[in-house]
């Protein structure tokens, strides 16, 4: 079992719906799987042990996350908000990789030995323009397909590996295979670019990656917290949700009492 699985189920059943867009880029899932095989090929002529993304969203996301599912290495897709040094530590953890990047973000960063680097476009422009070879996913369902890094904010990022058998059990079980219809679609979207389209409408306020006291929620999350400790203990989890619906119905009700929530210095910028 691999995650290729799910993009050839889609390619024999469905080859000419479009699989993704971007921009006026159209990909079939016929040319997306085309396009994996191709990207597929360039992986393992590189000779390398991961595959690395470090850009915004653009179709070559789709087609690299396939691409290694098909070579047998894992995809790592990285956060191009981190900073310089934090972006070069986690690419010393995956060498020997191919990276996969733009210009503007790959710029500043000095690349570790080991890692070849390969621009987003040309990347895209390859793997959309060649001829692919019949490949067959190799590895076992329990090799990794996606490693994660963790944000690190309470210490060195962490690794999270997500296994081929472990994605596809979940696609399998959760996912009606094509129930979609053709024009049904999911839009994937920068949020910080949505965000500066909104200005006059909507005010954006960064806080620090953990930051309880500075959240207006936790100041709910302490007073739903406080009423239960008061009264009778929960029997069980009936109870439990009992009590906490009743005292959030409580809450709704009593404006006041939310304002109240504001007035504290620390949060006032929420109000």
């Amino acid at each position: 079992m691999n995650l290729v699985m799910a993009l050839e189920m889609a390619a024999e059943c469905h080859p000419q719906r479009i699989a993704v867009s971007s921009g006026g880029l159209h990909l079939s899932y016929a040319d997306l799987q085309n396009a994996a095989r191709v990207g597929a090929a360039i992986i393992r002529d590189a000779g390398v042990r991961y595959v690395g993304v470090l850009d915004v969203n653009s179709p070559a996301v789709p087609i690299a996350l396939f691409a290694a599912a098909y070579a047998g290495v894992p995809y790592v897709p990285m956060n191009y908000r981190l900073t310089k040094p934090e972006l070069e530590a986690l690419l010393e953890r995956i060498t020997p990789a191919l990276l996969i990047a733009d210009e503007p973000v790959v710029a500043p960063l000095e690349l570790p030995a080991g890692v070849k680097l390969m621009m987003r476009g040309e990347f895209q422009r390859v793997a959309l323009s060649s001829a692919p070879e019949q490949v067959t996913a190799p590895g076992e369902p329990h090799d990794a397909a996606i490693q994660l890094f963790t944000s690190g904010t309470t210490g060195k990022p962490k690794a999270a590996i997500l296994r081929h058998r472990n994605l596809m059990s979940y696609i399998l079980g959760t996912v009606d295979f094509a129930s979609a219809d053709e024009k049904d679609a999911i839009l994937v979207t920068v949020v910080r670019e949505w965000l500066a389209e909104q200005q006059d409408r909507i005010e954006v306020f960064h806080l620090p990656p953990y930051s309880p006291e500075l959240n207006p929620s936790e100041y709910f999350n302490g007073d739903l917290k406080g009423e239960i400790q008061r009264g009778i203990p929960p029997k069980d989890i009936t109870d439990l949700r009992r009590t906490v619906l009743g005292h959030s119905l409580r809450i709704q009700k009593s404006p006041a009492r939310v304002r109240g929530y504001f007035r504290n210095r620390r949060i006032r910028y929420a109000a």
